[in-house]
C-alpha cells in the first residue's frame, strides 16, 4: 500500500537506522563498535545514545573515519589495521562494524574483508549495514541488530522461564502479564533488549521455554528461536485484535503447563467494560488523526474503530507486513489515508478541515487547542505495558478523557 508523503521536507531526528543499531548495541559489557563512516556519523550516534540508551556515559562506540582517498581507492588496509588496534587495544569478545552511507555508495566488500581474518583473533567480528539510502527507519536498525545477536546465542538446557523480544524501555519486568507468569511459578530470563548487560545474557537466551514478543523489533528474534532451539513464541504486537490477543495469552497455558483462564477473563472482562463506558459517552462516530511514537499507529487505529472513533489520518514510517490487513480494511471502510512521518506541519493544516475530534501521539498540547482537539499521548511500551495490558490502558486513557465532558 502507497504512504503519502505531504512534505518533501522533514524535521530532523533521528531517520537513520544507524542510530538504532547503536542504540541497542551501546552498553553491552565485552562489546565494542566500530563505525565506519564520517565523523558526523558517530558524533550524532553517540549524542543519541547519551540521550536515550542504558548509561549516561558509555565508551563503546569507536569510529573510523573515512577521507576522500580512502573513500576513492578503498579502505580495506586501514579498516584491518583498525580491527587489529581495537582488538589489541581493548579485547572485545564481539566487535560490531557498522557501515554507513558513503560505504553503500561505495560498494566496498566489507564481507569479503572480515572473512579474510575472521579465524585470527578470539574476537567474534559482525557486520552491520545500515544502509540508510534504503531506509529511514531507525527503529529497523534496532531489530535488524538484535537480530544480528541472535547468532551469539547458545544452547542451554530450558528452565522454567520467559523471555520478553522488543522491549526496549524500562518497566517490562512491571507487566500485568510478566506478574501474572511469575505467580505461576514462571520466572523472567531476559528482558531483549533492554535487559541486556553482557555476551553471557545474550548466550543464555535460550533457557527460556518460551518468548513473548511486544514489538516487531523482537519478531525476527522470535522466529529464529523457534528454527534452531524450538522455543515457541507468542505474538503480542497486534492490539488491534482483542480476540488474537486472547487466544495468544491461552496458548501459555499449554507452553508452560499453568491455568490462566481466569485471570484471562478478567482482563477481558475490564475491556468490555471500558468499552461499554466509553460508548455512553461517544453517541456519535468521531474523529481522529493517529500518530504515536514507537508503537504501531495501524494496530492503535484498529483498536479504536470498535469505540467508534474513525481514524481519518495514521501517520507511520511505513507498512509493516502484520498491519497491511488491518491497513487495507480501513482503507477500503473509512478511506484512510496513510501519511509519511517526519513533518506535522501539512498535516496541521487539515485539522479543522477535517473537524479532528483526537490525536493520538505527539503534537505540541497548544497547537491542539486552538482546533479544539482532545490530546491523547499513547505509548504503551515506554509505559511497561504489552498486549491485553495495552488495550486495556488505551481506553482507560480515552474512558477518562470522556468523563470530562458531559455526553459528546
Amino acid at each position: 500500500m502507497k504512504i503519502e508523503e505531504l512534505s518533501y521536507v522533514i524535521n530532523p531526528g533521528a531517520h537513520c537506522d544507524l542510530f538504532g543499531a547503536v542504540m541497542i548495541a551501546a552498553g553491552i559489557e565485552d562489546l565494542k563498535i566500530l563505525v565506519v563512516g564520517t565523523e558526523e556519523c558517530t558524533y550524532y550516534s553517540k549524542n543519541f545514545i547519551f540521550e536515550y540508551g542504558k548509561k549516561d556515559k558509555d565508551e563503546s562506540l569507536l569510529m573510523l573515519p573515512l577521507t576522500d582517498k580512502e573513500i576513492v581507492l578503498g579502505i580495506g588496509e586501514k579498516l584491518l589495521q583498525s580491527i587489529d588496534e581495537i582488538i589489541k587495544l581493548y579485547s572485545p569478545k564481539i566487535l560490531l562494524i557498522v557501515t554507513t552511507c558513503i560505504i553503500e555508495l561505495t560498494g566496498e566488500d566489507i564481507e569479503g574483508i572480515i572473512k579474510s581474518i575472521e579465524k585470527k583473533y578470539n574476537t567474534k567480528i559482525l557486520l552491520m549495514r545500515t544502509e540508510h539510502f534504503k531506509c529511514d527507519n531507525y527503529i529497523k536498525g534496532m531489530g535488524k541488530t538484535i537480530n544480528l545477536l541472535g547468532d551469539l546465542i547458545e544452547e542451554n538446557k530450558t528452565s522454567k522461564s520467559f523471555n520478553i523480544l522488543g522491549m526496549r524501555y524500562k518497566r517490562g519486568e512491571n507487566s500485568e502479564i510478566c506478574k501474572l507468569l511469575q505467580s505461576k511459578g514462571i520466572s523472567l530470563n531476559k528482558i531483549v533488549p533492554y535487559s541486556i548487560e553482557n555476551l553471557q545474557d545474550i548466550k543464555s537466551l535460550s533457557k527460556a521455554k518460551l518468548n513473548i514478543v511486544v514489538d516487531i523489533t523482537g519478531m525476527e528474534l522470535a522466529e529464529y528461536m523457534y528454527k534452531k532451539f524450538e522455543i515457541p513464541y507468542i505474538n503480542l504486537i497486534k492490539i488491534g485484535d482483542i480476540e488474537f490477543l486472547k487466544n495468544e495469552y491461552l496458548k501459555l497455558e499449554q507452553v508452560l503447563n499453568i491455568d490462566i483462564k481466569t485471570e484471562v477473563e478478567i482482563l477481558i472482562n475490564d475491556i468490555q467494560n471500558l468499552k461499554m463506558k466509553i460508548g455512553e459517552k461517544i453517541l456519535k462516530t468521531k474523529k481522529a488523526i493517529v500518530a504515536p511514537i514507537s508503537v504501531s499507529a495501524i494496530e492503535i487505529a484498529k483498536l479504536i474503530e470498535t469505540i467508534k472513533i474513525i481514524s481519518e489520518i495514521v501517520v507511520v514510517k511505513e507498512i509493516y507486513n502484520f498491519e497491511e490487513e488491518s491497513a487495507t480494511q480501513l482503507k477500503a471502510k473509512y478511506g484512510t489515508r496513510f501519511v509519511k512521518s517526519g513533518n506535522l506541519e501539512p498535516i496541521r493544516e487539515l485539522y479543522n478541515k477535517l473537524n479532528i475530534n483526537y490525536f493520538i501521539g505527539m503534537e505540541y498540547p497548544q497547537v491542539l487547542s486552538k482546533c479544539r482537539i482532545k490530546h491523547l499521548n499513547i505509548n504503551y511500551l515506554s509505559e511497561g505495558k504489552f498486549g491485553l495490558e495495552a488495550v486495556k490502558d488505551i481506553f482507560f486513557k480515552i474512558s477518562k478523557e470522556c468523563d470530562k465532558d458531559e455526553k459528546i
